[in-house]
């Protein structure tokens, strides 16, 4: 691949999300996720780092869990300690109302137990989200 693209370059893509954030390293780095390629669409995340010459370069690290369906046009949010909270986004023929995870420390999907009652009812997309602690 050219310099500064890397292997895990994500390629054309569309409704996805782009989230920076910084490892437990203190390495900061943009993950991508989701949106449709030219064929496919897929939760599997791109990582963007800039190495100590400045170069920027695309990985796509291998993940464990239960990776969660494809979607775009959803939101991606930091939380905690390099956590992305993925929320909603339409899959396939359907506006999702689900939530995932991924740790971006170990490369980790999860799941989360939501309580409560939502305020907003139904699945969301072409939403945004931020977080406040």
């Amino acid at each position: 691949p050219p310099e500064g693209r890397g292997a895990g370059d994500p390629g054309h893509r569309r409704g996805h999300s782009m989230t920076a954030t910084r490892l437990l390293t203190g390495q900061e780095v943009a993950c991508l996720v989701g949106g449709w390629g030219v064929d496919e669409i897929s939760m599997a995340p791109h990582v963007l780092t800039r190495d100590a010459d400045l170069i920027y370069r695309w990985t796509t690290p291998t993940t464990s869990g239960t990776q969660p369906d494809g979607r775009a046009f959803h939101s991606a949010t930091a939380v905690g300690q390099a956590c992305l909270l993925v929320y909603g986004g339409l899959g396939q023929g359907c506006c999702r109302t689900d939530v995932a995870l991924l740790d971006l420390n170990s490369m980790a999907w999860s799941a989360p137990v939501l309580l409560g009652t939502p305020r907003c009812v139904g699945g969301r997309a072409g939403h945004g989200a931020a977080f406040f602690p």
